[in-house]
């Protein structure tokens, strides 16, 4: 049986993640209610044809250097010659197609470049926010339905999501970019054991509950949000998109050669996963560390602007966070925690700067009285979220 109650959704105010009470479902099982949040709708976007044809592509092309493997070996000898020479005849005409083709690839490399926010980073970017917020409204609508179905999105009473939402506030008031406040903010809390936290790229953050549990802080809690946050701010993940796909496609003709030169199937599919893997080592995940670090330095400046301590930011990692194998961390896309907690490290004094200008040691004072108020004084036995 359904009901309609009285509730609250999330909207965005000046930048700050606001409460308004609208009407919502709640469904009645076992005499329990359970909330079932509205979700934001939003007319049909256009999805590139990179998102389906980069995979795709790989098995056309692989197919193709397979078929043309077979047609060259069963053409005569008579015939590879004549066509070889042809070639070689051509060989001038060969290389000009071939410089005008790069030409063309720089060309469009140039076109495709920008600044990051905030950071002034030149970048590539090619995917259309259209088609990255397409595809991140319904990850995300996936997500929160399920948690909704299990009854494990907390309502905004909860101690928990008052405690979580006063530091997203606190940082959105305090980082008055234009890239900060035209993003549609929205708080998601699940109760969960995972230690987790994310942001997508429309500007829902979703916390899980067993995060509290690992932190020591409020100002480590605001690190983490601000480094989530700064994800949706500088765009990581439409830039991490782009790249990517630019660089599979670019692949595409290697991968062709592979299983064209190939002797037999099995060695060409061996050495396509092969390099397959090799460009992934070499390249996506240390791009993907990079972002990471990048986050890492702007969520700690958000979180000293607000007046939480920066010093939390290095130590953080000292107990939370990241994969301190020396050797599995290349195959993360997250730096070691030692790495993060160096980089942060070398600025602190520019983020203490921030603190001590803003005449943080009043807020911290507010921060604690907050605290008291609301029952949470970061110890282990208070965190427990049922």
């Amino acid at each position: 049986m359904w009901r309609v109650w009285r509730g609250y959704c999330h909207i965005k105010t000046s930048g700050l993640v606001q409460l308004r009470q609208v009407p919502h479902h709640v469904a009645l099982f076992n005499g329990k209610r359970q909330l079932c949040r509205p979700f934001r709708t939003s007319a049909p976007l256009h999805i590139g044809p990179w998102i389906l044809g980069t995979p795709l592509a790989r098995f056309a092309i692989a197919v193709a250097g397979r078929y043309a493997r077979r047609w060259w070996k069963n053409l005569p000898d008579g015939e590879k010659a004549s066509m070889v020479k042809y070639v070689r005849e051509r060989k001038d005409t060969v290389f000009l197609v071939c410089l005008g083709g790069l030409g063309a690839l720089v060309t469009y490399l140039a076109m495709h470049i920008e600044e990051a926010p905030i950071t002034g980073r030149r970048r590539f970017i090619w995917v259309s926010n259209e088609d990255l917020e397409t595809m991140s409204i319904g990850e995300f609508e996936g997500a929160i339905q399920k948690y909704t179905e299990l009854n494990a999105v907390l309502e905004p009473s909860h101690q928990a999501y008052k405690l979580i939402k006063e530091v997203v506030e606190k940082l959105l008031a305090a980082n008055q970019y234009k890239e900060v406040q035209n993003i549609n903010w929205r708080l998601f809390v699940v109760c969960n054991e995972e230690a987790n936290a994310m942001t997508y790229p429309t500007g829902e953050i979703l916390v899980y509950t067993g995060l509290l549990k690992q932190l020591t802080t409020v100002d480590e809690l605001a690190m983490i949000l601000g480094h989530e946050m700064s994800h949706a701010v500088l765009r990581h993940g439409q830039e991490k998109l782009s790249v990517t796909t630019f660089i599979d496609s670019l692949l595409l003709f290697p991968i062709a050669i592979i299983w064209f030169m190939a002797p037999f199937d099995s060695l060409a599919y061996l050495m396509h996963m092969i390099s397959k893997r090799l460009v992934t080592m070499a390249l996506h995940l240390p791009y993907s560390r990079s972002l990471e670090t990048e986050a890492d330095m702007i969520g700690m400046m958000f979180a000293a602007r607000a007046c939480y301590n920066p010093a939390a930011g290095p130590s953080l990692w000292s107990h939370f966070g990241a994969n301190n194998n020396s050797i599995g961390h290349y195959k993360s896309t997250h730096p070691p925690s030692e790495e993060r907690s160096k980089k942060l490290q070398e600025l602190l004094p520019i983020a203490k700067s921030l603190w001590e200008s803003n005449e943080c040691e009043k807020t911290q004072a507010a921060h604690k009285k907050f605290n008291k108020a609301t029952g949470h004084h970061w110890k282990q036995k208070t965190l427990a979220v049922s």
